[in-house]
């Protein structure tokens, strides 16, 4: 009877303090409850910010290589082997074919003799050039020019003594001491020495021109003879290299797209041979939207997932862009570069690029949003003075990772309701709070009931 006379008051206690509690806890967080006794409606806010929020704008994609490397023949030799097929991947180094180096080696030994030859034809030539023009220039040739210059000189020598004879004749022709005739003979003689001295110039002429292509001929000789040794040289050094050459090499790491070689074919020197595909970055082509064309530029950020790859996630960047859009399907291709270290990225994957478009500006949560219409509007219950809510238009922009930008209608700092504005109209006051904040305190001040009972045995 002691004991539920104790209990029983404890009980009450804790019924009536449970009421209490619970009826103000129905007051804080049920609007419905707060409405129908006056209260203040319970609501959470956020105060509009300026943030930065990036935007994905994504498109379709599919993968290509970052480069196309085309192999061609540097020789006409046989192909020995050929170690690669269409769609194989090579590394950087590895081995795509060899010529028959057995040929190759004869090509050498055949230059090398080449160069002999040439050699030994230079050396003649230049012993007879230096041979003439050693006569030449010690008077070995003087005879014949002494005499075509004496021959001159004498034709010289007559042409005067005529001309004085014809002065002498003319003189006491004109005395008529003597007749016409012996005038006409002195004046004919001049004529005829004229004549002598003008032949002995044009062969004094003739000598010094033959003499001079002698010369001439003997340097020509001399000058074949060194272009067939340098000929000969670089024929050599080419074999040279084409030894050296013979094991052709992946200058990338890739994929064979193309392969047009096959073993004991001798192809034509720069004949096609290899296409390779580097795919150590890939190059991911992708559809982007007509509308967007002025939100994408070169180097912006770009996320990639692979159909066959859906966990991994690649980093990129967006390398080229070609703005020509396509009728059909009012697109134009972006073209994003991402790194493939390991490899496992080919050529045809299909994808989805994720680029990001960063925009500073006003900012809410988006689920502070009121009947958005999709049309860039939609309203909101901002706090102001008096602790009233009021309806208000806005504009918004960008919405990304959970929050929307404003465009118009708010300023910073301005109180927006993000918890209990469906229940809201306009003018409402309101209670602005985390709504156990009351219960926390409470609980955290109260001491914590303790019951002593004492049980006896009758």
């Amino acid at each position: 009877m002691k004991l539920a006379l104790i209990i029983v008051p404890l009980v009450l206690a804790f019924m009536i303090t449970s009421t209490v509690v619970v009826g103000r806890q129905l007051l804080q967080t049920s609007p419905s409850v707060a409405r129908k006794v006056g209260y203040p409606m319970p609501v959470r806010v956020v105060s509009a910010a300026e943030t930065t929020l990036t935007e994905s704008i994504g498109a379709n994609g599919e993968a290509q290589p970052i480069a196309l490397v085309g192999l061609s023949a540097s020789m006409a030799a046989p192909v020995q082997k050929v170690s690669v097929n269409f769609g194989d991947m090579v590394t950087a180094g590895q081995v795509l074919m060899q010529f028959d180096r057995e040929v190759l080696r004869a090509a050498v030994a055949t230059a090398q003799s080449g160069v002999a030859q040439a050699s030994a034809a230079q050396d003649r030539t230049l012993q007879q050039f230096r041979r003439i023009k050693a006569s030449y220039e010690q008077g070995l040739f003087g005879a014949a020019m002494a005499t075509v210059q004496s021959a001159l000189e004498q034709a010289t020598s007559d042409l005067k003594r005529s001309e004085v004879y014809y002065e002498r004749i003319k003189a006491i022709y004109e005395q008529r001491l003597l007749p016409r005739i012996e005038l006409e003979k002195a004046q004919a003689a001049v004529e005829e020495a004229k004549a002598r001295q003008k032949q002995a110039e044009e062969k004094l002429l003739r000598a010094k021109k033959d003499l001079a292509l002698e010369l001439e001929k003997a340097k020509a000789v001399l000058d074949e003879a060194r272009f067939q040794y340098k000929q000969a040289e670089e024929k050599l050094l080419r074999a040279k290299k084409d030894l050296q050459a013979a094991t052709v090499v992946a200058p990338v790491a890739g994929i064979v797209m193309d392969r047009q070689i096959n073993p004991g074919e001798t192809p034509r020197i720069s004949q096609p041979l290899f296409t390779i595909g580097q795919i150590d970055q890939i190059l991911v082509e992708a559809q982007v939207s007509e509308d967007r064309i002025s939100d994408v530029h070169v180097k912006q950020a770009a996320t990639v997932t692979f159909t066959a790859f859906p966990r991994d996630t690649f980093e990129g960047e967006i390398m080229k862009i070609k703005p020509v859009i396509d009728s059909k399907t009012r697109t134009f291709l972006v073209y994003a570069k991402v790194t493939n270290p390991e490899l496992k990225l080919k050529p045809g994957l299909s994808s989805f690029v994720r680029i990001k478009k960063e925009h500073h500006g006003l900012a809410v949560p988006s689920i502070s949003l009121i009947n958005p219409t999709g049309l860039r509007e939609s309203t909101v219950f901002v706090v102001g003075e008096g602790v009233v809510a009021r309806l208000r238009k806005v504009q918004v922009g960008v919405i990304a990772d959970g929050m929307t930008q404003i465009v118009h209608g708010l300023a910073p700092g301005e109180l927006v309701v993000t918890v209990g504005q469906v229940y809201l109209r306009d003018a409402d006051q309101v209670r602005i709070g985390d709504e156990f904040e009351d219960l926390k305190a409470k609980f955290a001040d109260a001491p914590q009931p303790r019951v002593n009972a004492t049980w006896r045995s009758n």
